[in-house]
């Protein structure tokens, strides 16, 4: 996302429609291997680290004393607010 004549930058959504357990849970390893795989995005962008958002349909959610967010998150679908706030942040754009 390029906003402002800043460097573009990138974020990596990985979406899920299951209620797989196990799908799930190897859903976060395939998305630690697309940080790996896809890692010279960030290259060109000092000010940004890998960042990358797992959203699946229901049962997860944001810690109210969570800190600041990491490279990799995991959400639920039904929590748009949250999802807003990953990508605004994510994209440094807030």
């Amino acid at each position: 996302c390029e906003y402002s004549g800043r460097a573009p930058r990138s974020v990596i959504v990985e979406a899920k429609r299951t209620e797989d357990d196990q799908y799930l849970r190897s859903s976060i390893y395939k998305v630690l291997g697309y940080l790996r795989d896809f890692e010279a995005l960030w290259d060109e962008v000092p000010d940004q680290t890998p960042k990358a958002l797992l959203v699946i349909p229901t049962g997860a959610s944001r810690r109210a004393d969570a800190g600041p967010i990491g490279d990799l998150a995991l959400l639920s679908g039904d929590d748009r607010s949250a999802f807003a706030d990953y990508m605004r942040v994510a994209l440094g754009l807030g």
